[in-house]
């Protein structure tokens, strides 16, 4: 039996913030993105179709499938001058959407904005399909830099051919052939489930020098069987901006803190089907609701609004490092901190916050530990970062105990580092998540069918926008291997500990 370990840390706080309880407050702490780590899969390929290159002049893109070889290696071959990294001055590719999951027989339908200085009769938008992804780093490396393998697909169409959308994108699709049926072109074979990269490139007319790029993940998955199930995601969101509290006492928002909390609201709203956990940062609510501005104490409104059915979470009123605390002899500060920030999210978005779940993004102690269990918080949301690393051969998708003799032992659950990192991978937001669903998809495909969950947290540095979180909550509402969940279902989860399997 394995058991994972806390690193034992003590932060150093900077004491230049007004006080509560008499004590100075600890400076809010920001994470960094921890990297992704490597998580094991299988290796077999996939099998290529045995058609050669189809160039589509009509007002769609439909890839079709290319025998990999020399002579028809796709856009990505070695002596392609299209090569070059990066997009050119004046061109760019954005993904405007596409659709999460497709299965046998169902197509994947992209829509993307493509802009060049070049005549559009001198550029082409080209797609290709790669092989499945096995495993995590290799869904990284994807992301790092184009697939060096052969294409299953590849397709090109001259920009000028086709027609935009009144959103101002082209419209490809990418239609999956059914194993059960007589096979169609050019519909795409692929002999397994997995993640798939998908390619969609901007570059001179007959393959010549590349503009812009994306690289995006095609998700071939059906449910899971009678007696499997979905993986459960743990989305942990924070509701966050810097503090707000001026040098003269005045309490105001840094321009530009609300927009992001807005859009975090409205999508709460307006995607009520999944289940999450909501992490709030109780200074800046109060912020909100103290504030002149009309908008601000709606955005306060809508996100109580959103929270039917979701779990927030308990927190100090300011983002502070418990251990520094503990180790400085600011007992009495801790309890002020805990009890004040209990109370403003009661107050603002008129819930109390769940005490029995603790979500830290940095190390715990012992003794900050025995202070959150007398607050009646067994239950501890760790990122992965603060734990020793272990050996383990798939993603933790599980609870488990934490090897503290010092204290009695909560239930720990890491927040994946990796899939914390996607949250702000991409300066294109429906890109961006459209790789997080991706990315829980590999995690599902390590053990497809078990009973697992995993927690993706996004770090108190994200800015939500609406794009982001509709793709997101959209497809998590509508996957076939997902299920959304809030902090306490995850932990029902049987532990890494006992469960088969794991």
């Amino acid at each position: 039996m394995r058991r994972r370990r806390l690193a034992v840390f003590v932060t150093v706080m900077a004491l230049a913030l007004p006080t509560l309880g008499g004590h100075a407050l600890a400076a809010p702490r920001e994470t960094q993105r921890p990297p992704a780590t490597d998580r094991a899969g299988g290796n077999d390929p996939d099998n290529a179709p045995t058609v050669k290159t189809a160039t589509v002049k009509t007002g769609t893109v439909n890839a079709g499938p290319v025998q990999p070889g020399p002579d028809n290696a796709g856009p990505d071959a070695d002596n392609n001058p299209g090569n070059s990294p990066g997009n050119s001055p004046g061109n760019s590719v954005r993904l405007a959407s596409q659709t999460p999951w497709v299965g046998p027989g169902q197509e994947m339908a992209l829509r993307v904005v493509a802009t060049t200085n070049r005549p559009p009769s001198q550029v082409e938008v080209a797609v290709a399909v790669y092989r499945r992804v096995t495993s995590r780093s290799e869904f990284t490396r994807t992301l790092e830099s184009r697939p060096r393998t052969a294409p299953l697909s590849v397709t090109s169409t001259t920009l000028s051919d086709l027609t935009t959308d009144p959103g101002g994108a082209v419209l490809i699709r990418l239609p999956v052939q059914d194993p059960n049926r007589t096979p169609e072109w050019p519909r795409l074979r692929l002999s397994e489930q997995g993640v798939y990269p998908v390619r969609v490139e901007l570059r001179e007319v007959g393959g010549g020098a590349s503009l812009a790029d994306l690289v995006t993940h095609l998700v071939y998955a059906t449910p899971p069987s009678q007696e499997g199930r979905p993986l459960g995601v743990a989305l942990v969101l924070p509701a966050h901006a810097p503090p707000a509290v001026k040098p003269d006492g005045r309490q105001e928002l840094a321009p530009g803190a609300v927009e992001p909390l807005g859009a975090l609201a409205r999508s709460l709203i307006a995607n009520p089907a999944v289940p999450l956990t909501l992490a709030p940062t109780p200074e800046t609510l109060q912020a909100l609701s103290r504030s002149p501005a009309p908008g601000d104490v709606q955005t306060v409104r809508q996100l109580a609004q959103g929270l039917k059915g979701r779990q927030v979470a308990a927190a100090t009123y300011v983002p502070v490092a418990l251990p520094a605390l503990m180790a400085a002899g600011l007992d009495n500060e801790t309890v002020a901190q805990l009890d004040r920030g209990s109370e403003v999210i009661n107050r603002t978005l008129g819930v109390l916050p769940d005490p029995g779940t603790w979500v830290t993004d940095g190390p715990l102690d012992a003794a900050a530990i025995q202070r959150l269990r007398q607050q009646r918080s067994d239950r501890l949301l760790v990122p992965e970062s603060a734990l020793e690393p272990a050996d383990l051969p798939i993603t933790l998708a599980q609870p488990f105990e934490l090897d503290a003799r010092a204290v009695r032992r909560p239930d720990v659950m890491a927040a994946d580092g990796g899939l914390s990192a996607d949250f702000e991978g991409s300066d294109d937001p429906v890109l961006a998540a459209h790789r997080l669903l991706a990315d829980l998809a590999i995690v599902y495909f390590d053990r497809p069918g078990r009973f697992r969950s995993v927690v993706a947290a996004a770090p108190r540095t994200w800015r939500p926008t609406t794009a982001f979180l509709d793709a997101l909550l959209g497809g998590l509402a509508t996957s076939p291997i997902l299920a959304g969940s809030t902090l306490d279902t995850a932990f029902a989860t049987p532990p890494a500990t006992t469960a088969s399997g794991a």
